[in-house]
């Protein structure tokens, strides 16, 4: 028994185990000046799209062209039967030749007093009903020859060789897709930031990855009475005819910008109960900063900025009644870790990134740099490439 009680009077508490460091990423706050953008989305259509329709009734006896060849503009499209509007035509300048054959002899008969005053008036007046005529009947020719209007592509036809085309039948449409035309919808709160003039980046379903740039063309003055939004206009280049009319867009509109603002990805924010917060890295050490989020930006990054610092009424007696009760219940103060250092968020602060959610203040961290088309130092696997334009 004494052996046994030697031996209980050396056992002694046991040492906690110290904390194993917990590995994460980290990287340093930036500041930037970051775009401000509306997102939106839009319809696509050519800067110009003429529907080729006879203004004269015909037989179309000629098409020169296929379906969706490119064509300049003047190259003819389509030809319909002028057979009798050129006989026509001929005829009347037939006339006109007689009329100034007469003219040339009254002119002669005039100075000899051969020809009245009242014939040479007459004669020249038909000389001038034949010329409108001329004019006319030309013009009515010329019609029956359908031409490009301008530089562009020519859709699917409409009507065959052979067929009896009425005045405003459609023969086919011809698309300056050169320049395209986006139209979309935004709320009314950004009248105030939108201005003619702003550049916007658009992209399709169609080429998911390509991104387009262009710039706000017009705004209009009225707003939709069902959705109470402003419709924006905005041109975008087309130099390699990619962009179709129809086509839905997703649209970004630049309408100002965020200066000099802290800028962190957002995998390093940290959400609790009492607002957002990142760790930042002091000597081995994981310190929460509140923060409040801003704006986030894409699928990557976020906007913060200091959170405001609490009142603290009171809060000196509370501490102070709270240590008396304990030193008077136990004898002696309870035990207590070291504070933690308070830390300003500012530009080039270290925070970690990766593993931030594991963290509790105080933890024992082990940091490597953090790099955003890495692999995961946390978990060993890929991480998402962040979105273009971030």
């Amino acid at each position: 028994m004494l052996v046994i009680c030697l031996q209980g009077c050396d056992d002694a508490p046991a040492a906690p185990p110290a904390a194993i460091p917990i590995s994460v990423s980290s990287t340093a706050v930036a500041k930037e000046t970051i775009p401000e953008t509306i997102p939106g989305v839009g319809s696509i259509r050519a800067i110009e799209i003429s529907t080729m329709a006879p203004e004269v009734a015909g037989n179309v006896i000629g098409r020169y062209f296929e379906d969706g060849q490119r064509v300049n503009r003047g190259d003819i499209l389509y030809t319909l039967d002028r057979r009798t509007q050129e006989a026509q035509l001929d005829s009347t300048k037939a006339q006109l030749a007689e009329q100034q054959w007469i003219w040339e002899r009254m002119k002669i008969l005039a100075e000899t007093q051969a020809a009245s005053d009242a014939e040479v008036a007459e004669t020249a007046y038909s000389i001038e009903s034949l010329t409108a005529q001329v004019a006319e009947l030309q013009s009515v020719v010329d019609k029956l020859t359908v031409r490009a209007p301008y530089d562009g592509q020519v859709a699917i036809h409409m009507i065959d060789v052979g067929t009896y085309a009425n005045v405003g039948d459609e023969l086919v449409k011809v698309v300056n897709d050169s320049v395209m035309l986006v139209d979309y919808d935004l709320a009314t709160s950004w009248l105030p930031k939108l201005e003619v003039g702003q550049s916007i980046t658009l992209s399709t379903e169609a080429q998911p990855g390509r991104v387009y740039s262009g710039r706000v063309t017009a705004i209009n003055p009225f707003v939709n009475n069902s959705t109470r939004s402003v419709q924006v206009r905005a041109q975008v280049p087309n130099p390699d005819f990619s962009l179709r009319s129809g086509l839905f867009a997703d649209v970004i509109q630049v309408a100002g910008a965020y200066k000099d603002v802290l800028v962190v990805p957002q995998s390093s924010l940290v959400y609790t109960g009492n607002g957002s917060m990142v760790f930042a890295v002091n000597s081995g050490i994981a310190v929460p900063v509140p923060v409040v989020l801003v704006k986030k930006i894409g699928k990557s990054r976020a906007i913060i900025k200091p959170a405001p610092q609490p009142a603290k009424q009171g809060e000196p007696q509370e501490k102070t009644a709270s240590s008396t009760s304990d030193t008077s219940s136990t004898g002696k103060s309870a035990s207590k870790s070291a504070p933690l250092p308070k830390i300003t968020l500012k530009e080039g602060l270290e925070i970690v990134v990766e593993g931030s959610a594991k963290l509790k203040p105080g933890s024992k961290i082990n940091t490597t740099p953090y790099k955003p088309v890495d692999v995961s130092v946390v978990t060993g696997l890929p991480i998402a490439q962040p979105a273009s334009g971030d």
